[in-house]
Formats: C-alpha cells, structure tokens, sequence
C-alpha cells in the first residue's frame, strides 16, 4: 500500500465553508477542495494548483490546521486499500468570489458551493470524519490549533 499525501483547504466565510458537491450513482457527497501532491511540489503548491483546476480561483494559503490520516477502501475494488495523509490548510479566497466549477473538477465533481454551518450534521462527507473535523474548525475559528487525527483515534 502506497502512503498518499493530499493538501485540503479548509475556507471559513461568515460560519460558511467552501465544499465541493460530488455525485455517484448512489449518493451524494461533499469534500474540500484539493487533491494530490505531485512529486518534487510543496504541500502548498499542490494545494494552490487543484484548487485553480476544481474551484476556478487562486487561494491565499494560511496555517496548517488538521493533519487527517485513513484508509480508503474502493467501492470497486474492496481489496484495494489507499492509506493517505491529508494536510488541511486555512485558506482564503478573493472578497468577489463566487461558487464556480473550475476548469479541470476533480473526479464526480458536480457543484462548488458554500455551506452553513447548520448543515455540517445533515450532510455526508468524504472522507466520513470530515463533518466533526469541519464542525470543530468553526467552533475554533479564533486560534490556530494543529491538530492530528490518526487512523484509530
């Protein structure tokens, strides 16, 4: 098993957080916006370049907040085991910016759209644990707190 680090960016507006909506046949989940570090590109270089391809603008990257690491299983292949480390970074967006799909969406990608934080229990995410992670980062807006989420905690 491969270990595969992504960068995620963690946007807050006014108790708001940027997702991304993505369709399956079967359901439908919301993520951040991100994706996969490519070899020789820092953490935040990757995360500038997905969020460009999957939201459509330049991201200002702040602090890391959530180190989240876990394995991902496929619906496909249920043998097929991914293990992968997600760097969650608080980033900011332009003032002007409105919800839009970029010009490469990641994979099932359907919307770009703002949440309240109200949703955050009704919803479903990808990763699973993604709701307490974004529940906990509006509860603690006001410092910057890293955090490591492990495989088994």
């Amino acid at each position: 098993t491969k270990i595969k680090n992504t960068a995620k960016a963690l946007i807050l507006h006014d108790d708001r957080i940027l997702m991304l909506k993505k369709q399956y046949a079967d359901r439908c989940l919301y993520t951040l916006a991100g994706g996969s570090q490519e070899p020789g590109e820092s953490l935040t270089e990757a995360l500038q370049r997905e969020c460009l391809e999957e939201i459509g603008t330049e991201v200002s990257v702040g602090p890391l907040r959530y180190v989240h690491e876990y394995e991902k299983r496929s619906a496909k292949k249920p043998q097929r085991i991914r293990h992968k480390i997600e760097f969650i970074f608080e980033c900011r967006v332009p003032a002007n910016y409105r919800p839009v799909l970029g010009h490469h969406p990641d994979s099932h990608q359907v919307e770009t759209v703002w949440i309240e934080q109200e949703q955050l229990t009704e919803l479903r995410f990808t990763p699973p644990r993604l709701g307490a992670i974004l529940r906990d980062a509006i509860e603690h807006t006001g410092g910057v707190n890293l955090s490591y989420l492990g495989m088994r905690g």
